[in-house]
């Protein structure tokens, strides 16, 4: 079994660590302790010089000004850039990834070519957030009336709501809908009539990744806005969850991997030389951690790629070992620098932010584990019939 990547994949690694070293890494810190309002700008501008070099055009087809390519190819080059800013990489894939891979899969010729252009040069930037698979959580409605569709509710949380001109809103029937056609997803713009977006929130980490509450009153879109076919929304929550839940996996990745080099920058510059037993141990832990949580990863694209039916459980794992694995390594890491590791402002307590937010955005473990459990049993049950009949 071959577990090396292509001569490709490491050349676009390779053109990815250099290209984040030089235009996305000088201004990490600023995006962490700027206002909101200052870090949105520098946001914006890594976004378009990512789209400048074809990273949110991964996936995407050529038609649409896209750069083709797989989901193992974009793990590959995700993973540069969330090492190095995980706001602007989580930015980057709300936009590419989640919003613009949902219509890439399900939306029509002419959704794909009113928004996928805009997204993939990064002139425009999409907004989603994903409540989870159960529809009756859901805190936003959609009713059909003779002249058109209307939304009313709210969506907590929407990644990019601060600057995004064009939102993703899944909603839920506000009355009686025929079975499995109650959720649909809508395309809404920032302009609609009646959608409000709520002052920017601050987070314990990611901190330049924009998020905002969104309000809906009766906003009414066309029938043009749906995504999907009929019945099709809980197909289209799920493959978000999926891509949600790889998303978030190479955030954690990133930010592991981002740790571990502040880890062993610190301990190279050290006074007193030499290495405890302890400290090499560290060490080992932290690079069988990112390393597993790096082959989780591969082999949830892997799936994704090949429209394997375990890609979404797949994916889910990688998220809960990936995110784990992050916040033990910054454990970790501030063991071994001790009171330096301790102090505001330093480098480890930014990433100790961020890898605490890992673990709660895109689902949170307890849920991804809860899928992952249910799954399993499923399967086990439908192999345990297979064998009676």
């Amino acid at each position: 079994m071959d577990y090396d990547l292509t001569e490709e994949q490491k050349s676009l690694g390779e053109q990815m660590r250099h290209f984040c070293s030089e235009e996305i890494a000088p201004n990490v810190l600023a995006v962490d302790r700027s206002s909101n309002d200052e870090a949105t700008v520098i946001v914006k501008d890594n976004i378009k010089k990512l789209a400048r070099v074809g990273y949110l055009g991964l996936g995407h087809e050529k038609v649409y000004g896209g750069a083709e390519g797989h989901f193992l190819q974009w793990a590959v080059a995700g993973e540069e850039v969330a090492t190095v800013c995980p706001a602007t990489f989580l930015a980057a894939e709300v936009s590419s990834r989640l919003f613009g891979m949902i219509l890439t899969f399900f939306g029509t010729t002419d959704q794909r070519k009113n928004n996928l252009p805009a997204l993939i040069s990064g002139e425009c930037v999409g907004s989603f957030e994903l409540a989870g698979l159960n529809a009756t959580r859901l805190k936003t409605d959609w009713k059909k009336e003779q002249n058109g569709w209307y939304l009313s509710g709210e969506k907590n949380l929407m990644g990019n709501a601060p600057f995004a001109r064009t939102h993703m809103i899944v909603a839920k029937s506000s009355g009686q809908s025929e079975p499995g056609h109650e959720v649909k997803i809508f395309i809404v713009k920032r302009d609609a009539q009646g959608l409000t977006v709520g002052r920017p929130l601050d987070k314990i980490g990611f901190r330049g990744f924009p998020v905002a509450d969104v309000y809906l009153e009766k906003c009414e879109v066309s029938d043009n806005a749906i995504v999907g076919t009929a019945g099709g929304g809980h197909e289209i929550m799920k493959c978000a969850a999926s891509l949600q839940s790889l998303v978030t996996a190479v955030s954690a990745l990133g930010t592991a991997r981002a740790s571990m080099e502040e880890a062993i920058g610190y301990l190279k510059n050290r006074k007193g030389g030499g290495l405890s037993q302890s400290a090499s141990f560290k060490c080992a832990d932290m690079m069988i951690m990112a390393d597993v949580s790096r082959l989780l990863i591969y082999q949830a694209a892997w799936a994704m790629d090949t429209r394997n039916p375990e890609g979404s459980i797949l994916a889910s794992g990688a998220k809960i070992f990936a995110t784990d694995a992050a916040n033990q390594i910054l454990n970790m890491v501030v063991e071994l620098q001790g009171k330096d590791g301790c102090i505001v402002g330093s480098v480890s307590e930014k990433l100790s932010r961020d890898a605490r937010f890992c673990a709660i955005c895109g689902g949170t473990s307890e849920v991804q584990k809860d899928f992952v459990g249910i799954s399993v049993l499923n399967n086990f049950r439908k192999e345990a019939d297979k064998k009676q009949v």
